[in-house]
């Protein structure tokens, strides 16, 4: 025989977890010209290799797709 469900809590009592908070807030830092970083100089090239191309053709296919059936439905509409 399979194993009973264990009893639900009765009503009046509340599960009670407590979870610590975290501040993330760096309360020491103070942001100023001296402590930020600077990405002057960095050029990011973005690049495409042949897998992502094809994965971005069939999104354009299945755009265009959706664009044609949206115009189909329009015209099938009785004008207002």
């Amino acid at each position: 025989m399979g194993q009973r469900p264990p009893n639900p809590l009765p009503e009046d009592e509340t599960l009670h977890i407590e979870t610590p908070v975290i501040n993330m807030q760096d309360l020491e830092h103070i942001a100023n010209s001296r402590t930020r970083v600077s990405n002057k100089g960095v050029n990011i090239e973005p690049t495409l290799d042949a897998a992502d191309r094809r994965e971005l053709a069939r999104e354009d296919e299945a755009a265009i797709e959706a664009l044609e059936e949206l115009e189909k439905q329009i015209r099938r509409q009785p004008p207002t």
